[in-house]
């Protein structure tokens, strides 16, 4: 295993979330061409059980797992200079990570999104504000690199100058924009990364491979380019990984599912830092689940995230 700490600096996107549950006999869901749709009555008020508003985003999300988990942790992020920026901050202040190196922006406005809450599972509906992200202090220790809406190619080409000669590590977590975009446009970070996270609705994607494809043929397609190791999660199907040499895979533990969002997060946050600890790839997994499992029975991203204490 590379030479690793227990410290790492989180890159990524900020967001306002608001969530809201509404009325069970407002919702239906419908099947149209394999893809399941949330319906609600059309130019009417749909009532809501419950509502509230929270700090998120991948780099938020992740932040505050690896702090939770004892690791210690900075985040590059741009906010806004207003009360939701500062909102931001202070959450991550309460959460013990280190805001000193976040970029305040006056000219834009803040991530944010709206999640409904239906049935176990969460739909959002995302806006990506035209923020910047400039990296000018380069970090001292690990680096998680997690979902960026804008000016991607510009960060990763500052991270390929960070990790040059380094013994640090680089996770690597990308956002629905680089998936979208497909591996071509992250593929010179692969081989710099040592873990490499995603779903596999996402590996189908990026890889172009059919949806029977199997779990082995996905992470060698991806492992080829030069990871180390890759890490696909699949829901209540759990999660496998591979370092070139073994694939492995841990089962999903089983709960009831209040709210799903940040459970990749949290998986992939705890895998993080139990491997910034110098655990084995097994270790690492079973971290993953029983954070992501603590996550998704309550709700919100953050209030299931665990403690160090709570997850060895």
């Amino acid at each position: 295993m590379e030479q690793n700490n227990n410290t790492c600096v989180v890159i990524g996107d900020a967001s306002i979330d608001c969530y809201m549950e509404p009325r069970g006999s407002a919702v239906r869901t419908h099947d149209l061409e394999g893809t399941k749709y949330l319906c609600l009555p059309f130019a009417e008020k749909s009532a809501a059980e419950n509502a509230f508003f929270s700090v998120g985003g991948g780099a938020t999300n992740v932040a505050i797992a690896l702090s939770r988990l004892g690791v210690q942790t900075e985040v590059l992020t741009s906010v806004t200079k207003d009360p939701l920026g500062d909102l931001v901050v202070s959450e991550l202040q309460h959460e013990h990570v280190d805001v000193d190196h976040i970029e305040r922006q006056t000219h834009t406005t803040m991530n944010m999104s709206v999640i409904l809450l239906t049935q176990g599972e969460r739909t959002l509906c995302t806006y990506h504000a035209p923020v910047t992200h400039t990296l000018h202090v380069a970090p001292v220790g690990n680096i998680f690199l997690t979902s960026i809406g804008n000016n991607f190619s510009s960060v990763m080409t500052i991270l390929k100058g960070w990790m040059q000669n380094t013994k640090r590590l680089l996770f690597f977590n990308p956002g629905s924009q680089q998936v979208r975009d497909g591996i071509a446009s992250f593929v010179d970070l692969l081989p710099l990364t040592s873990v490499f996270f995603i779903n596999k609705a996402e590996a189908l994607a990026i890889t172009n491979a059919k949806p029977d494809s199997s779990m082995e043929s996905l992470l060698t397609s991806i492992h080829k380019h030069g990871v180390k190791i890759v890490v696909i999660t699949d829901a209540e199907h759990g999660a496998d990984a591979y370092d070139g040499t073994t694939l492995y895979h841990v089962d999903a533990i089983a709960t009831s599912i209040v709210d799903t969002t940040g459970a990749g997060d949290a998986f992939n946050s705890a895998f993080a830092a139990a491997y910034c600890y110098g655990n084995d790839i097994k270790t690492c997994l079973h971290w993953g689940t029983k954070n992501a499992a603590s996550v998704i029975a309550v709700l919100g991203a953050h209030p299931g995230l665990v403690e160090k204490k709570n997850i060895e």
